[in-house]
C-alpha cells in the first residue's frame, strides 16, 4: 500500500523508462502509471505507448480523453475518428453526444486524414442515427459531389427530402435533385417522379411544368400528359409557348383516341398560328373521323394554300376530289379537283389516273378522251431528244387509258429502246410492223409524208419517175461502183427485204455514207462499206432499206437517187422545160444545161399540161423548195423503214449508220409520239381488212 501511494503521489515525474520496466500495460495500476508517464514524452515518441494502452483499456475514459487532447493538439485526423468512435461507445453518453462524437469523426477524416470516402461513411452514419442533422448531410453532400459518385448523391438528396420540412430549401433540395437525376445520372423515370413532387410544391412553376410534361410524353403516360400540360397552359402567358402546349394537348387527347378533344386543342393552336400545315393535315383527319366531310375539305383548301410541295399538293387535290365524290356527292366540285390536280402536276400520270377513274366511274368517256388527247399534245411536245423516254412512257400510259392498247405497245417499245425499265412500262412493249403495199394508199399517204412536203411536189415527181429512170440512167452509172465491190453473196435477212427484187437487183458497197437505192434496169443498191451487215437483224434491215423500196415502188426514189445539187438542177431543169421564162438564182449553168437535155426528152414523152398543172400548184420555186422535196422524202423513207421494221429499236440501233442519224432519227422519235401516227396505223388496218 506505501509503494502504490507513492506511486501516486510521484507518476507525473516518474521516469517513463523505468516504470515500462516496473509495470505491464495489461495492469490497471501500470496502465495507470503508464498513462501518466507518457504526458512526460512528446506525441510523436509517446504516440506508439498510447496506441498499445488504447487498445487494452479501450473503454478507459480517462486514457480516451488524454488520447484524444493528443491528437487534436497535433492534427491527427485519423486517431480522432478512433478516439472518438470509442468514447461514442460509452453507455454513459447521450445519443446527441454520440452523434456529436460521429460528426466531428467524420470532419477529422474529411480536413485532417484526407479520408473523404471514409468521411462521407461517417457522415451516412451519423444521418442514419439522425436524419435530419443538417451539418452531416451538407458535409456529405460536399464529399459525394467532390468524389463524383451521383448516384450515391442522388440517393442522399432523396433522403434528406423525404425529412425536410422547410418548403423553400426543399423546392431547392427537389430541384437539384431532378437535375442531377436528368442531366447526368440520365434516369428519366426517377427524374418524372421527383418533378411530380415539385409540381406539387410549386404548382405555377413553368419550367417545372414543361419538363414534366415532356417526361410523361416520353413514358407514354397520355393521361398525365394532359393533366401537366393543362396545368401549364393556365400560368402561361407567351403566345407561342401557349400555340406549343395547344398543340401538344391536342397530339395527347388524339393519341388516346379523344377525336373531338383533340380537334378543339389543335383549333385553339391553329388561332395562335394559322401556318401549321401539318396540323391542317390532322384537322382534317379529325373532321373525317368525326363525320364531318365538309369541314374536312374546307381545312383541306387551307393545307392547299400552305403546301409549296407540288407533288404534295396533287395528292391534297385528289384527296379533295375524293371526298367530294363519295363523302359530299357534289361531282361538279369532284371533277374540278380532279381536272385542277391535272393542270398543277402538269400532267403527272397519278393525277391523270384519278381523272380517268373519275370519268370512267360516270361513263364519261368522250370528256376523258378529250382530257387525255389535250393532255398527250402538250406531252409530245416535249420529246426534244433521246433522253425524253420518260414523256414517252406518260405517252403510253395515256394511250392504254384510252383503250388503245396497240399504241401504248409501240410506245412502250419506243420507251424500252430509249432506255426505260420494263418494269416501269405500263404494257409489255411489242412490235407491230405494217406491209410497204399498204403505205401506197392515197389517203394513208395524208398522214405518212411530213406536211411540208406537198402533194403537187410528190406528184411532179411520179409523173416523170418512169422517163427519168430510163433516162437519168448514165448519171445512176457514175455512182456504181466498180464490179469488184459487188456483193456476191448477200445476208439473207437483206434478201429477204429486197422481195421480188432479190433475183435481180445488184448489190454494191459504196464509199458514200448513206443506203441508195438506183432505180435503173436491173436496180442497184449501193450499202456503205463500213456498215458491219452481218450483225444486222432482219428488223434492221426493213429500216435502213424498207422505205427507199417504199418510194421505188410508189415512183419517189429520184430525188434520193441523185445527190442534193443533182436534184436542184435537174428540178430547175424541169420547171425551165415547161415554163421556159422560169429562172432559177445560184445554179451552175453548166450543168443545168446538162440536165435541161435530159429534161427535154423526159417532158417530150409526158402529157406537157398536166405537168405544167402539177408545177402550178407547187407554188414557189426557189433552190430551198427544191431541197425541201429531197429532205421531205428522206423523213417519208425513215417513216415507212420503221413501220416495215414494226418497232423503233431497229432504228435507234441504226442511229450512227445514218448519215445526219440523230437528227433524223429524233425527228422520227417526234413523229411516231404524234397522233399523226396511230390514225396511219388505224387506217392501214382498215384498208388491210379490205383487201
Amino acid at each position: 500500500m506505501l509503494t502504490w501511494w507513492a506511486f501516486c503521489l510521484l507518476a507525473e515525474s516518474f521516469p517513463y523508462e523505468l516504470a515500462s520496466r516496473q509495470y505491464s500495460h495489461e495492469l490497471e495500476s501500470g496502465m495507470v502509471f503508464l498513462r501518466r508517464s507518457l504526458t512526460q514524452q512528446p506525441w510523436e515518441a509517446a504516440r506508439e505507448d498510447f496506441e498499445s494502452l488504447f487498445k487494452a483499456w479501450p473503454t478507459e475514459i480517462p486514457l480516451v480523453d488524454q488520447f484524444l487532447e493528443a491528437a487534436f493538439a497535433t492534427g491527427s485526423g485519423e486517431v480522432i475518428c478512433r478516439t472518438l468512435e470509442a468514447k461514442s461507445e460509452d453507455p454513459f453518453v447521450t445519443d446527441e453526444q454520440r452523434v456529436e462524437f460521429l460528426y466531428i469523426a467524420g470532419l477529422a477524416l474529411e480536413t485532417w486524414a484526407d479520408q473523404h470516402e471514409n468521411a462521407a461513411q461517417m457522415y451516412r452514419r451519423v444521418l442514419s442515427m439522425h436524419a435530419d442533422h443538417e451539418a452531416a448531410f451538407l458535409r456529405a453532400r460536399l464529399v459525394l459531389s467532390r468524389l463524383g459518385k451521383n448516384a450515391e448523391l442522388a440517393d442522399l438528396l432523396h433522403a434528406r427530402s423525404l425529412v425536410e420540412t422547410r418548403p423553400e430549401v426543399l423546392a431547392r433540395l427537389l430541384v437539384d435533385l431532378s437535375e442531377l437525376q436528368l442531366n447526368v445520372l440520365l434516369d428519366r423515370k426517377a427524374a418524372r417522379f421527383t418533378f411530380v413532387r415539385i409540381v406539387e410544391l410549386m404548382p405555377t412553376w413553368k419550367p417545372g411544368l414543361s419538363t414534366l410534361s415532356t417526361l410523361h410524353e416520353e413514358a407514354v403516360d397520355w393521361v398525365a400528359a394532359v393533366e401537366s400540360l393543362a396545368r401549364w397552359l393556365i400560368v402561361e402567358t407567351d403566345p407561342y409557348v401557349r400555340c406549343t402546349i395547344c398543340r401538344r394537348l391536342g397530339h395527347a387527347e388524339q393519341t388516346l383516341d379523344h377525336p373531338r378533344q383533340a380537334l378543339e386543342w389543335y383549333i385553339q393552336s391553329l388561332e395562335l398560328d394559322q401556318a401549321q400545315l401539318d396540323l391542317w393535315e390532322k384537322v382534317v383527319d379529325l373532321h373525317l373521323a368525326l363525320a364531318d366531310p365538309k369541314k374536312a375539305a374546307w381545312a383541306l383548301k387551307k393545307c392547299l394554300t400552305l403546301q409549296p410541295n407540288t407533288d404534295i399538293k396533287v395528292t391534297y387535290l385528289q384527296r379533295l376530289g375524293d371526298i367530294y365524290e363519295t363523302q359530299i356527292k357534289d361531282n361538279r366540285l369532284a371533277r374540278e379537283a380532279f381536272v385542277e390536280a391535272v393542270d398543277c402536276s402538269e400532267g403527272g400520270l397519278s393525277a391523270v389516273e384519278s381523272l380517268v377513274h373519275y370519268y370512267e366511274r360516270h361513263a364519261d368517256s368522250a370528256s376523258r378522251n378529250v382530257k387525255l388527247d389535250l393532255l398527250w399534245t402538250a406531252e409530245r411536245q416535249k420529246v426534244i431528244g433521246f433522253e425524253s423516254r420518260d414523256h414517252v412512257m406518260r405517252l403510253a400510259h395515256f394511250a392504254l387509258w384510252k383503250r388503245n392498247e396497240v399504241a401504248a405497245e409501240l410506245l412502250c417499245d419506243c420507251a424500252a429502246a430509249l432506255g426505260a425499265p420494263l418494269s416501269e412500262l405500263p404494257v409489255k412493249p411489242r412490235q407491230h410492223p405494217l406491209n410497204s403495199d399498204l403505205l401506197r394508199g392515197e389517203e394513208i399517204g395524208t398522214y405518212l409524208f411530213p406536211i411540208d412536203l406537198l402533194q403537187s411536189q410528190r406528184r411532179m415527181i411520179q409523173v416523170v419517175h418512169e422517163e427519168a429512170s430510163r433516162h437519168l440512167k448514165d448519171i445512176f452509172k457514175k455512182s456504181v461502183p466498180g464490179r469488184g465491190d459487188r456483193i456476191k453473196q448477200p445476208p439473207e435477212a437483206l434478201l429477204s427485204i429486197l422481195g421480188r427484187h432479190q433475183k435481180t437487183a445488184e448489190i454494191y458497197q459504196s464509199q458514200g455514207t448513206s443506203v441508195q437505192w438506183l432505180p435503173m434496169d436491173p436496180p442497184v443498191l449501193l450499202i456503205p462499206a463500213k456498215w458491219p451487215l452481218a450483225d444486222f437483224t432482219e428488223q434492221q434491215w426493213q429500216f435502213l432499206l424498207g422505205g427507199h423500196l417504199f418510194l421505188h415502188e410508189a415512183g419517189l426514189i429520184i430525188p434520193l437517187a441523185l445527190s442534193a445539187d443533182q436534184l436542184t438542177h435537174f428540178l430547175a431543169a424541169l420547171v425551165q422545160t415547161v415554163f421556159p421564162e422560169r429562172r432559177f438564182d445560184g445554179m451552175d449553168p453548166q450543168l443545168l444545161q446538162d440536165f435541161a437535155r435530159y429534161a427535154q426528152k423526159i417532158v417530150g414523152r409526158k402529157d406537157r399540161d398536166l405537168l405544167a398543172g402539177t408545177i402550178l400548184e407547187m407554188g414557189t420555186f426557189d433552190k430551198k423548195d427544191l431541197l425541201a422535196i429531197q429532205e421531205g422524202l428522206i423523213r417519208t423513207a425513215d417513216r415507212a423503214g420503221y413501220l416495215c421494221a414494226g418497232g423503233f429499236a431497229a432504228a435507234r440501233e441504226s442511229t450512227e449508220l445514218l448519215d445526219r442519224g440523230g437528227e433524223r432519227i429524233l425527228k422520227l422519235l417526234q413523229f411516231l409520239v404524234t397522233q399523226t401516227h396511230f390514225q396511219l396505223r388505224e387506217l392501214a388496218i382498215v384498208e388491210q381488212m379490205r383487201g
